[in-house]
């Protein structure tokens, strides 16, 4: 056994928390929604509850640590106080697999994207999402020693109350090795350089993830991935590593403050990229905090087109 006494229990029912025992086979299948970092997203129903259930299949070598995967996990259902984090339902093991039961949001960014036929996100918007993922990777770090691993479009959603939230935050790190991970879960797009660089050090540094929120941020901009252009996953590593990265420029329409926050971020050195911190003081962050940009309806638009 893994570890029973937090595995195949979910807590529902928001604030009047049930804890019940079930089987796998009580839940009921709805509809796919995608894959996610190593393993694949469906839709499900529990008791009239409807939860996004992604099941893994750890590699053998790996199921050793199904027990510190499934303690992460109760970690991170510590994290409901934050708004800006997606809810675990709770975790239901098989001998073969380990399936995750996360609330269900409206859309993920990379399907904003398709269904605007990559028509570029607001200026305004775009300073919404980064003001809630920084924040939330800050509180992530700052309270509970967490990190994400993959910072990427599909991984940053949206709820229908315009709220943005983060999903499948990393500790499936446990179950699977980095650099398999990586090109399983397709991160590599959005991996900063000395996250690629096989030489670099091995020591883990958050503004790794700065520099993936600076291409999410141009992705967004422009309406389509900075290095779309480039044929092939090889191609697109190089560029990373001996390229000059991503601009958005001020005769594009951008704020002069949007062009230095997007050109902080995807400083090449990393000594030279900002924290979380110093980031949430940047003007653009600071702005976004006091403008009454209505997210709901900009998302309510976009979910009116056909996808």
């Amino acid at each position: 056994k893994a570890c029973p006494e937090h595995a195949n229990i979910l807590r529902i029912n928001g604030e009047e928390v049930s804890i019940v025992t079930v089987d796998v086979r009580d839940l009921k299948f709805t509809s796919e929604i995608g894959y996610g970092d190593n393993g694949h997203v469906s839709k499900y129903t529990f008791k009239g509850t409807l939860m996004a259930v992604k099941e893994m299949i750890p590699p053998r070598g790996r199921r050793d640590n199904m027990k510190q995967y499934i303690t992460d996990l109760v970690e991170i259902s510590k994290t409901s106080d934050c708004p800006n984090i997606v809810h675990i339902f709770g975790c239901l093991m098989t001998e073969e697999k380990v399936m995750v039961c996360m609330e269900v949001a409206a859309i993920c960014l990379d399907r904003v994207l398709r269904r605007t036929e990559n028509a570029p996100v607001p200026e305004e918007i775009i300073g919404k999402i980064a003001m809630s993922v920084l924040s939330t990777l800050e509180y992530l770090m700052d309270k509970h020693n967490l990190t994400h691993w993959s910072v990427r479009p599909s991984n940053i959603l949206i709820d229908w109350n315009g709220t943005v939230r983060l999903c499948d935050i990393g500790v499936s790190s446990r179950l699977f090795d980095q650099k398999v991970r990586s090109r399983m879960g397709h991160t590599i797009p959005y991996m900063a350089p000395e996250r690629l660089d096989p030489n670099a050090s091995p020591d883990h540094d958050i503004r790794s993830y700065v520099w993936s929120l600076g291409i999410i941020m141009v992705e967004l901009a422009r309406g389509k991935y900075p290095y779309a252009h480039l044929r092939s996953e090889f191609d697109i590593f190089s560029e990373i590593m001996k390229g000059e990265p991503p601009v958005i420029k001020y005769d594009e329409g951008f704020s002069e403050e949007f062009v230095d926050f997007v050109s902080l971020m995807l400083q090449k050195e990393i000594d030279r990229r900002p924290t979380y911190k110093t980031l949430l003081k940047h003007p653009v962050i600071v702005r976004s905090k006091s403008e009454d940009t209505d997210v709901a309806d900009w998302l309510a638009n976009i979910m009116q087109m056909d996808d």
